[in-house]
């Protein structure tokens, strides 16, 4: 699946290369409560699952979206599952999907986008299906994507569809964004860009497409522009603003001091760091929120008041303090070797959370050999209105994602330091209490809703080669029910 992030890849493929090659320890930081131990592995793996009794049979809105991979004969399935039993839902029959694919719920959770990709090796020939999920029928459509998506996202008021996309995943700006009128089923718009859209949001009205994006992902010995923002109207998809972002890397910064002993035209190993901002859109309102990589700084876009905003992350300032930095000239945070930030938004759009990863590339002395190292950088509370800083935490994780009542978060990482190499792990973060309450070893916890809009904790885990799937109690985090699926399964998140 793409989503616009570029290392990012289905979790089958991360844990296979994290146990070909191990990364630097990643441990628990901060308060930590319950434990919850990886699977020993001198027990039995676990059996195909029966269904468990039940009060009533389970019904379509108790279910959740499951792709999975059977490695013969050789195709995607679409399921309709419940979470209880890991059994597909009665009357529900899986369906057929390609090897690479792309999806967005629309926000009634009546509707399924999805891109198709006939192969995992080239991006011609996807094709845009919409999945009426409640009469679990396929709609096909005209409309034909060459490139590979990097975000879908369909409107408020569940008429439109935007599709932005790139040439590739290393690829010099040329990026396209397709429009979809979802009645009609067919393309209504079209619009190419000298950047990469690679996250796009409708405004809160439908009318307008907020889009940020890189303006290249090439790898080279030249200094890297900008990222960019635009605003669209909607239907017509005119450019009715646009701005650079001073400041912003997004990208590959190449070491121009190394260039004459390079090799090659390319950069190599320890010739350049990737810089990878985290991009969160606000849920109240027509606002863009970028925390740097590399530095402690945060820029806001307002497109609304078409305005951009950039403020240092520091501690909350005293009235002194305040008047003092009227008259302080500007001071700039040493940037690091290479830095991929994630972040999420609270339910109210007050703050942010966020995580990051400084990785280096060394030379070993005796083998001549390059070696990469990852360091976390904590957990960060910062207030979006100012960039406040409320908080640092020693917490060592690469993701962060939200409980679906915002009370929570879920950190997640890798762990290489015990005896279940490269085995995921969760934390469970109290946001009010500002503690970690448990650390989940072996899984990689996904907080979703069913179809009826019910809160459900999901979980993705390897054993012995093979991926298990589980729900989990989001109280206890005690395992309700798992099963494993016969190659490759991803949940389709419908949040």
């Amino acid at each position: 699946m793409f989503t616009g992030r570029r290392p990012h890849v289905p979790i089958l493929f991360v844990i296979i290369s994290l146990l070909l090659t191990a990364c630097s320890a990643a441990q628990a930081g901060s308060k930590t409560g319950t434990i919850v131990p990886a699977r020993p592995t001198d027990i039995p793996a676990p059996t195909s699952p029966t269904a468990a009794p039940q009060a009533s049979p389970a019904a379509f809105g108790d279910g959740v979206l499951l792709y999975e991979w059977r490695e013969a004969p050789d195709v995607g399935l679409l399921h309709l599952i419940n979470p209880e039993t890991g059994l597909d839902i009665p009357g529900y029959a899986p369906i057929p999907l390609g090897k690479s694919y792309a999806y967005a719920p629309s926000p009634d959770r009546k509707t399924l986008a999805l891109i198709v990709y006939p192969s995992l090796e080239t991006n011609k020939g996807g094709r845009l299906s919409l999945i009426d999920l409640q009469s679990w029928q396929v709609v096909t459509t005209t409309v034909e994507v060459n490139q590979w998506n990097t975000q879908m996202a369909i409107s408020p008021d569940n008429q439109k569809l935007a599709i932005a996309t790139s040439p590739g995943e290393v690829s010099d700006g040329q990026g396209r964004l397709i429009l979809v009128d979802i009645a009609q089923r067919a393309a209504v718009g079209e619009v190419k860009f000298d950047f990469i859209p690679n996250h796009i949001h409708f405004t809160s009205g439908s009318d307008a497409l907020m889009v940020y994006g890189p303006a290249s992902w090439e790898m080279r010995f030249q200094p890297v522009s900008p990222a960019q923002i635009a605003l669209l109207s909607i239907p017509g998809l005119e450019i009715t603003w646009r701005s650079a972002l001073a400041g912003v890397l997004d990208g590959f910064v190449p070491n121009q001091d190394k260039q004459a002993a390079s090799a090659g035209d390319v950069p190599g190993p320890g010739e350049g760091r990737w810089m990878e901002p985290a991009v969160v859109f606000a849920p109240d309102k027509d606002q863009l929120y970028i925390v740097h990589a590399g530095e402690d700084r945060l820029t806001t876009v307002d497109f609304a008041r078409r305005e951009v905003q950039s403020v240092d992350i520091r501690p909350p300032m005293s009235l002194i303090d305040r008047l003092m930095a009227l008259t302080a000239g500007p001071a700039y945070a040493k940037v690091l070797d290479g830095n991929f930030m994630d972040a999420v938004i609270s339910v109210d759009g007050q703050t942010l959370y966020v995580l990051g990863e400084d990785m280096r590339s060394t030379e070993n002395a005796k083998t001549g050999q390059w070696e990469t190292s990852q360091t976390s950088l904590g957990l960060k509370v910062v207030r979006t209105s100012d960039g406040a800083e409320l908080g640092q935490y020693d917490i060592q994780a690469s993701e962060v994602v939200i409980s679906t009542d915002g009370n929570a978060l879920y950190l997640r990482g890798w762990n290489t330091a015990n005896s279940n190499p490269s085995a995921p792990f969760t934390l469970v973060w109290d946001v009010a209490r500002q503690e970690t309450l448990a650390r989940l070893e072996g899984h990689h916890l996904e907080p979703a809703w069913r179809l009826n809009r019910e809160p459900v904790l999901l979980s993705s885990s390897l054993y012995r080669g093979q991926i298990i799937k589980a729900t989990l109690d989001p109280q206890t985090y005690a395992i309700l029910h798992e099963w494993p699926v016969p190659f490759y399964g991803d949940w389709l998140l419908v949040r």
